[in-house]
């Protein structure tokens, strides 16, 4: 009925019909004219306080030549993210009266052919301006664009980075008080990539340093998902055939040849690779791995920020595994069983959802550090194993830990600041003889009874009176 109701109210509604003018051509002006006047298009305007930007604009002006009559093919060129098309939309806007009558100025925004749009310069009008933006300088080539008329985009200075950054989280160009030395940090470790910047920094707005500190944690691990979308481009322009070698022989190798899969990738045509030493499964979207996983050479497995609540059931061969990173994974409920990881070195754990640490762990002999910070829903941590290797331990802001990691008597380094942990027990004061670094301490922190006396090689931070 009420579609009914709405097809006849359009049949009622005014318009212009053909027969009702001698020329069709004035028709479809009025009709555009008419259109538009309703839309009334603004072209945006989100370059505005680019960093950069004028710099940019002095280079580009310089191969436009405006004055002359030729007709030019401008190409800019550069990686995903880096800022062609906020470039070319500012240019557009700063030029575009300039151009007039016979003169036009087109900008082909993220282009892999100009077959179609603009194949041939003597298409245009004298003194026409052709803009073409893409990340591959061979389209570029390909269709006659000389060298002395491309412009490579480069990344900004550390500078401009931390300037880029700044906008987006402080609104204003310069760190605030006592953030300087985190926003370098973190611009650094974005790669001075604008568009990590600007994701970056406006997911930090209004936090803490100690927000921002943790937000490092999680850069060095992983990448945001809307990065991770404009990086996906470019192996979603590979062809079919090209994306099968990428997928079967590299994804991404490193100088080690060990073997990357982003999460980008996980949703593809990824087959079993019987030799697998390094994986790195970043934002993996599914509960588990695959029944079908056989980690026998495994060496490395980083699976950060991912949607896993449990890597697999059952005891599977870990013996060469040495690293595994769950970091953020904050739906991560359970661990898998260790009892094979004997050759395990380093355990990430921080920002899961863990709510005890496997007995199994105690067979993990050569384990050097494990790191659970932000675990806040962690509760139980086995008791009776001593794992002789282990150095450090972070548990920091385990908010619901009452027991003491009495778990190895060789610690050097150890983090309980802001859990539930009240004191130091007895035995650990008296046989942790290597601990030279320990954090302790909470809000309701009274006193430590046992404190260890190792000597003036020995640092504590504690809250509360000792």
């Amino acid at each position: 009925q009420r579609w009914t109701e709405a097809l006849a109210y359009v049949a009622t509604v005014a318009g212009e019909h053909s027969l009702n003018w001698t020329d069709e051509a004035g028709m479809v002006e009025k009709f555009v004219t008419d259109v538009s006047n309703k839309l009334n298009v603004t072209l945006s305007r989100d370059y505005d306080g680019v960093v950069g930007l004028q710099s940019h604009f002095r280079k580009l002006n310089a191969l436009l030549c405006l004055e002359c009559n030729e007709v030019k093919m401008i190409g800019i060129w550069g990686p995903a993210g880096i800022g062609k098309s906020t470039i070319a939309r500012a240019l557009f806007c700063s030029i575009k009266e300039w151009l007039q009558d016979q003169r036009v100025l087109i900008v082909l925004d993220d282009v892999d052919t100009l077959d179609v749009l603009a194949k041939e310069l003597s298409w245009f009008g004298s003194g026409s301006r052709i803009i073409v933006t893409t990340e591959d300088k061979k389209i570029l080539k390909a269709h006659g664009v000389p060298d002395t008329y491309q412009y490579h985009v480069d990344f900004p200075s550390s500078k401009e980075a931390v300037e880029i950054l700044c906008l987006s989280a402080f609104k204003h160009s310069s760190p605030r008080e006592g953030f300087e030395e985190v926003a370098n940090k973190v611009a650094k470790l974005c790669g001075n990539l604008p568009l990590g910047l600007c994701v970056v920094g406006s997911s930090l707005r209004g936090e803490s340093k100690q927000e921002w500190e943790l937000q490092l944690s999680r850069i060095e691990t992983s990448l945001d998902a809307k990065i991770i979308d404009v990086l996906r481009v470019g192996y979603d322009r590979l062809s079919k055939k090209d994306q099968s070698i990428f997928l079967h022989l590299a994804c991404i190798f490193n100088n080690n040849g060990f073997l990357y899969v982003k999460a980008m990738l996980a949703n593809r045509d990824l087959t079993y690779l019987p030799r697998l030493s390094m994986l790195d499964l970043a934002f993996y979207p599914g509960k588990r791995l695959p029944s079908t996983f056989q980690p026998e050479c495994l060496v490395t497995l980083r699976m950060t920020q991912s949607n896993l609540e449990k890597l697999w059931g059952g005891i599977l061969p870990l013996a060469n595994l040495n690293e595994m990173d769950l970091s953020f994974s904050y739906k991560l409920k359970e661990m898998p069983n260790l009892t094979n990881a004997t050759n395990l070195e380093t355990l990430t754990l921080t920002g899961t959802s863990l709510v005890e640490l496997p007995s199994s762990i105690k067979n993990s002999h050569r384990l050097k550090e494990l790191k659970m910070s932000y675990c806040t829903k962690l509760r139980v941590i086995p008791t009776n194993i001593n794992l002789a290797s282990l150095e450090r331990v972070n548990m920091r802001r385990c908010s619901r830990l009452r027991t003491f990691p009495n778990i190895s008597s060789n610690i050097e380094y150890l983090d309980v600041g802001n859990t539930k942990i009240e004191d130091v027990p007895a035995s650990v004061a008296e046989r942790w003889s290597r601990l030279m670094y320990l954090i302790i301490g909470n809000k309701s922190l009274k006193r430590l009874t046992h404190v260890p006396d190792i000597g003036d090689g020995f640092r504590a931070r504690i809250a509360g009176p000792v």
